[in-house]
């Protein structure tokens, strides 16, 4: 048997109560290989037959013992450009995904509507 299918047993054998914080735990891991494997929340969830909220919550809870503060970031005349004219900026995420060519207007537009 898997890793997977013996994970989502162990998972659904608490089902209809709080899950023990060891499985919790060892859940948490697997999800976090899987990620770093680039596997999808959907993939994830199916895999372990669990609710996409209930494993992205753990993570989160899992990531919140070390937060990721947002840093003033100065920039210099004329250093969001290349040499083509294209912009340099982008947003990369926690997870890693980014945003990349726009303009520093576009992005301060975004963080405010992300934190509103």
């Amino acid at each position: 048997m898997n890793e997977a299918k013996i994970l989502a047993e162990k998972l659904k054998s608490n089902q209809g109560g709080r899950y023990p914080e060891a499985l919790r735990l060892e859940a948490t891991d697997y999800i976090l290989r899987c990620r770093d494997a680039d596997q999808s929340w959907y993939l994830i969830q199916k895999k372990l037959n669990i609710g996409k909220t209930t494993i992205q919550n753990w993570v989160a809870k899992g990531r919140q013992e070390k937060p990721i503060k947002l840093q003033p970031v100065k920039i210099k005349s004329g250093a969001s450009e290349s040499e083509s004219g294209r912009s340099k900026l982008a947003i990369v995420s926690p997870e890693g995904w980014r945003i990349e060519g726009l303009k520093l207007e576009e992005i301060k537009e975004i963080f405010e509507t992300i934190g509103r």
